[in-house]
């Protein structure tokens, strides 16, 4: 954001009332919030696939693929 777009943002949010500050104060804390538990939920998943690269052989994984696929595919 630039610092006019910023400038523009708080000359808007003075001009709320203290309820509607209130409320759009609350609001941004929740989308942080949200966010931040976004953001953790994704490094648990991303450390969670880290965690399967285990330096297995990639002929063995190609392997074990195709044969996991060979299941999924049948009627």
């Amino acid at each position: 954001m630039t610092d006019a777009k910023y400038t523009q943002v708080l000359e808007l949010a003075e001009e709320l009332s203290i309820e509607e500050q209130h409320t759009l104060a609350t609001t941004l804390r929740d989308r942080s919030a949200t966010r931040l538990s976004q953001r953790q939920r994704n490094q648990a998943a991303i450390d969670l696939l880290d965690s399967w690269d285990d330096g297995t052989d990639p002929d063995e994984q190609r392997e074990t693929w195709e044969a996991l696929k060979e299941v999924l595919d049948e009627p």
